[in-house]
Formats: structure tokens, C-alpha cells, sequence
């Protein structure tokens, strides 16, 4: 009996110890091509976009330097959280799943998700229920949140995909009916692959999701979640993260 006691007792101060670890750097990733929330510059070598801005001012206040671990796909980095390679993702939605998994600070942004079509194969779009039976593609990985996400699991026919340009040339080639993307990266894929006079959004969009950054719950910079999210709150209220915002717009 004893002996279980130590043993509980040294495995608790492992556990504590590794709680209390200080935050030295904080290793980050994002979407390579999600703009203007987080995308890679023209040579790739450095992260853009909204939530970068915004965690750099973050790292500044806290006096910790970021670390970002360029282009990882998605599925990989959600996998490196998961194990504490990776301390945060910046610009992410929040699910049931990935609560289960990751920690959320509050929302820096709210962004809305399109419904695009072929131009001549539209359709009327105004609950979840209207894509049943129609052909979408979804990135490996994604989440277009909770609501959808659990609908979509059970009643739409999603083709899996790597990049949002597979999701574009497949809706020119009418391998699916719809894609769904959200209108500052779509409008950007559609110039760089000359699809803007082929495809259009729906009129309604699919839903307005708030973006957020997610810490691996191995990370020591988890502790940092009430500092982070104060300091959030002030930049929501003086105006500073709508001006982040507009600057890309």
C-alpha cells in the first residue's frame, strides 16, 4: 500500500512539474493559404495574415518569441498539437472534437463561410437540409463547425480533398455541385486560377463561424490562456483587432 502511494505521489509531481514548465517559445502553425486569416508569403518563408498579426502583438506583450513551423498540412499539424510538437494553432474553429483535444482562447474574429456554384447550376440555399443529395468537397482535416459539421455527418455527401484549388477545378469539371469556402480566400483562389467568371457564392451564406487559437494541451503556454485572453479582450474593445482586420481587406 505504501508503495502505490509513493509511486502515486511521484507520478502527481511529474504531472505537476510538467504544468508548471515555463512557456520558452511558443511553436506555431497555420493554414498555409487561408486568407487574410493565415497564409504564406510568395516565398514561403514567413507566415501572413490576421491571426499571425495578431499573436505577434500577443508574443510582444507577453515578451515570448513565436516560433512558426512552416507549411505543415493541416492534418499533420493537427496531429503535432495533439502530441505538444506543435503549442498552437492560429486561426482555427472550435468543435465539441477538437475542445475535447485543444484548448480555445476567446474568439479574435467572426467570418463567414460561402456556398459556391457553377454560374447556370445555382440553387435556393437557406438551412442545411438544401444540400441533401448535392456533391461537396471538404478539405481533409476541416471544420466548417459544430452545427454543420454534425449534420454533414450524417446527411451530405462530402468528397475529400487536399487543396482548395482540387475543390475549385472540381466543381469546373462538374465533379461536385458545391464548394465551401470562405469569401477572402475564395476570391483569392478564383483570381490565381482564373475561375472569377465561371463560379459564384449562393446568396445566403453557409454560416458565420468565429475564429480562435487553439493551444495543445501538452504545451506549457497553455498557462498563458487567462494573460492571452485579457489582453484580447482589450484589443477587441479599444478597436485594434478590427483595424488588424481591415488592413488585409
Amino acid at each position: 500500500m505504501i508503495k502505490h502511494i509513493l509511486i502515486g505521489l511521484f507520478l502527481w509531481q511529474l504531472s505537476a512539474g510538467a504544468l508548471t514548465k515555463e512557456c520558452a517559445e511558443i511553436r506555431v502553425s497555420g493554414s498555409n493559404s487561408w486568407k487574410p486569416i493565415s497564409f504564406i508569403n510568395e516565398r514561403k518563408t514567413q507566415f501572413k495574415g490576421v491571426a499571425f498579426d495578431v499573436l505577434l502583438l500577443l508574443s510582444k506583450k507577453l515578451a515570448i518569441e513565436v516560433t512558426p513551423l512552416l507549411d505543415l498540412p493541416w492534418a499533420r499539424a493537427m496531429i503535432m498539437m495533439e502530441s505538444g510538437e506543435l503549442d498552437v494553432m492560429a486561426g482555427i474553429y472550435k468543435t465539441s472534437e477538437r475542445s475535447k483535444k485543444f484548448y480555445f482562447t476567446q474568439a479574435f474574429l467572426a467570418e463567414s463561410l460561402n456556398i459556391y456554384v457553377l454560374k447556370g447550376k445555382g440553387f435556393e440555399y437557406k438551412k442545411f437540409k438544401d444540400l441533401v443529395g448535392k456533391r461537396g468537397d471538404m478539405i481533409i482535416g476541416s471544420s466548417n463547425g459544430k452545427q454543420f459539421d454534425a449534420f454533414a455527418s450524417k446527411h451530405l455527401d462530402l468528397h475529400p480533398v487536399l487543396t482548395r484549388e482540387q475543390q475549385f477545378q472540381r466543381l469546373v469539371r462538374e465533379r461536385t455541385d458545391y464548394v465551401i469556402l470562405d469569401r477572402y480566400t475564395a476570391n483569392w483562389k478564383l483570381k490565381k486560377l482564373g475561375f472569377t467568371k465561371q463560379i459564384q457564392a449562393l446568396e445566403n451564406p453557409l454560416i458565420k463561424n468565429s475564429i480562435y487559437f487553439a493551444f495543445s494541451k501538452q504545451s506549457p503556454c497553455a498557462n498563458l490562456l487567462p494573460q492571452i485572453n485579457s489582453i484580447l479582450k482589450a484589443m477587441e474593445n479599444d478597436g485594434s483587432l478590427n483595424e488588424i482586420y481591415e488592413k488585409y481587406l
